[in-house]
């Protein structure tokens, strides 16, 4: 009967081993490519007589900074989601993924008054120049990773069923608990970059 649990404890220990290598590799690649373009942005910034170029406004804080709060509280949220989940409190736990697929959904809300003002308002559309561009491409990159995020704390509801065994959904939260701070981090550095810088 030992050696049974041992073995089950390898297996599982192996699957987690599994999991988090595959998740590193998809956060490096997913950075290379936030890389890539904030290395076309500093070579574009760095280059042009003027900032903002060709006489444009710089885009208002309001919407970059509602969004950086409503991805900052929702990081904290799926924190204490966590936490409450791995400690078999699942009506907390419950409680703390909802407010953070709320906080999502609200980011991607004030994202899309962001392209509203930036198109309408400041008519900053894709074909103004390259600086529009890189702004509509960089949230845009972001917002595609976003709705893969939401998409995935869908996926862990079924985790808060009382039937369901936190060990099975181990590997799935951890990993989306690190793909959702990773994209929490990459707007921090687009927001300071793009917009405060």
């Amino acid at each position: 009967m030992t050696s049974l649990s041992t073995q089950h404890e390898l297996r599982r220990s192996g699957e987690q081993l599994k999991s988090s290598i595959a998740m590193a590799v998809a956060l490096v690649s997913f950075s290379m490519l936030f890389a890539t373009l904030l290395l076309g942005y500093a070579v574009f910034r760095f280059t042009a007589e003027s900032w903002p170029p060709m006489g444009m406004e710089p885009v208002p804080l309001t919407y970059p900074f509602i969004s950086t709060v409503l991805i900052l509280v929702s990081s904290v949220s799926f924190h204490f989601f966590q936490t409450n989940f791995f400690s078999k409190a699942k009506s907390m736990a419950k409680k703390w993924l909802v407010l953070t697929l709320v906080l999502g959904f609200g980011f991607m809300g004030s994202q899309v008054l962001l392209w509203r003002q930036l198109d309408h308002e400041l008519g900053y559309v894709v074909e103004t120049g390259v600086f529009a561009s890189l702004i509509h491409v960089f949230t845009w990159v972001h917002a595609a990773h976003i709705v893969a995020g939401l998409l995935w704390l869908l996926w862990l509801l079924p985790a808060l069923k009382e039937s369901s065994r936190v060990v099975n959904y181990e590997n799935r939260i951890l990993n989306a608990g690190k793909f959702w701070h990773f994209l929490d981090l990459i707007w921090i550095i687009m927001f300071l970059t793009l917009f405060v810088l």
